[in-house]
């Protein structure tokens, strides 16, 4: 589009050389709307860029990760027994079942040879 019909366009329904007229009470309504519109969108601007501040950043979250999970380590280190202390308990705990395992078969081959 040409300078020429731009300007047809933005003239159309006045005589040349006339000035255009006041804005309308709707345009003028329409204009205090988006300036009012404006104004809140820079202060919902302000209050993300304030909240974005405050956000974690990702090395602090990885920092605040690693933290955790070393606490649960600990916690499970703690709670829990190594294999080293259990391997005692293990063989005096299959040495009982043993004992009592020999005992029940012993029992159950004296019925069934004695009777």
């Amino acid at each position: 589009m040409n300078e020429d019909e731009k300007a047809t366009i933005y003239n159309k329904g006045y005589k040349a050389g006339e000035e255009h007229s006041e804005p309308s009470p709707k345009t003028l309504s329409l204009i205090e709307n988006m300036q009012t519109e404006f104004r809140y969108l820079k202060e919902s601007v302000k209050e993300i860029k304030e909240t974005i501040k405050d956000l974690p950043t990702k090395a602090s979250m990885e920092l605040a990760n690693r933290n955790i999970v070393e606490e649960v380590f600990q916690k499970v280190q703690e709670c829990y027994v190594s294999k080293e202390e259990f391997s005692p308990v293990k063989k005096v705990v299959y040495g009982v079942v043993t004992i009592v395992l020999v005992a029940v078969c012993s029992a159950v081959v004296y019925l069934v040879v004695a009777h």
